[in-house]
Formats: structure tokens, sequence, C-alpha cells
């Protein structure tokens, strides 16, 4: 039965791992690409835990209910040290910067400009 229990705290420790490093790598990407590997790696994750208690079941020394009263207070004690560390300011110095495509042309060096100062002063007199 301690097994089973290691085993789920195990798996929550990993699931923790991997959820940090997918988003690390999908920050990279884009915003699209983070928002989705936020919503699609939890329900992978979710399948994944439950796939390993199908499988460790089979096994006569594997306790799901133990497996089970592991997993469940071990997340719910990560979230709540993820919620501490994002309130406490953790990746208040994220900067995400514009993609050129977002940029205005003026911003990239094509498009139309505003009108430079020797510009404007040269069109003072025709208005």
């Amino acid at each position: 039965m301690g097994w089973s229990a290691a085993i789920g705290v195990a798996i929550v420790y990993a699931n923790f791992i991997v959820n940090g490093l997918s988003l690390a790598r999908a920050a990279r990407i884009s915003l699209t690409a983070l928002s989705a590997v936020a919503m699609g790696g939890f329900v992978v994750r979710l399948g994944v835990i439950v796939a390993f208690m199908f499988l460790l079941n089979r096994f006569g020394w594997f306790s799901p209910l133990a497996f089970g009263l592991a997993v469940v207070p071990a997340t719910v004690l990560l979230l709540g040290y993820e919620m501490k560390l994002m309130a406490g300011g953790l990746g208040a110095e994220l900067h995400i910067p514009k993609s050129d495509s977002a940029m205005a042309p003026d911003e990239i060096g094509g498009g139309a400009a505003a009108p430079s100062a020797a510009g404007a002063a040269s069109n003072e007199g025709t208005a």
C-alpha cells in the first residue's frame, strides 16, 4: 500500500515538471501555442495519470485507493504552491515582445510613416 502512494506522489511530481517544461517551450512559440498547451496538456496529463492507475492495477501489490488518496492531495498541494508563486510575483518580469506581423508598418521600416520634421516644415506654407 505504501508503494502505491509513493508512486502516486512521484507521478504528480513528474506531472508538475512536464507541465512547466511544456509551458516554457510553448511560450517561446506563441501565445496561442501557450494557451493550447495549457488546456490540452492538462487533459493529456490527466489521462496519463489515469492510464498509470489502470496499468498498475494489474499488480497484486498495487492499491488504487492509496494511489488516489496520494494523487489528489499532492495535486492540490502543488496547485496551491503554484498559486503562491504566482501571487508572489513569479513571472512578473515576463516580457512578451510583439511579433513582426503584429507591428505597425512604421515600426518595422515600411509603409507610410509619419512625416519627418523637415517634411512637415516644407508643407507649412502650402496649407
